[in-house]
């Protein structure tokens, strides 16, 4: 039989456990989700002529995905 004390102690344990997997839960979904916006805009950048797609990929060589974006909006107007 377990001390309240040694029940208290299993449970906050039980709590840290949880709350370390849902945060990795949290940054594994996060990253999904980077990648899954990641790969939809190379494919609306691969649609666009090869003029388009080197100038986009030289003006966002980062992760700016929001202004990579509109930057293939604008490129798709052009057309």
């Amino acid at each position: 039989m377990l001390s309240i004390e040694a029940r208290l102690h299993q449970a906050l344990e039980t709590i840290n456990f949880y709350e370390r997997l849902i945060t990795s839960l949290r940054e594994a979904l996060r990253q999904y989700r980077l990648l899954d916006a990641q790969i939809r805009l190379e494919e609306r950048i691969a649609a666009l002529p090869t003029t388009s797609q080197e100038r986009l990929r030289a003006a966002f060589p980062g992760q700016d995905l929001a202004g990579l974006r509109e930057a293939i909006n604008v490129e798709r107007k052009r057309l």
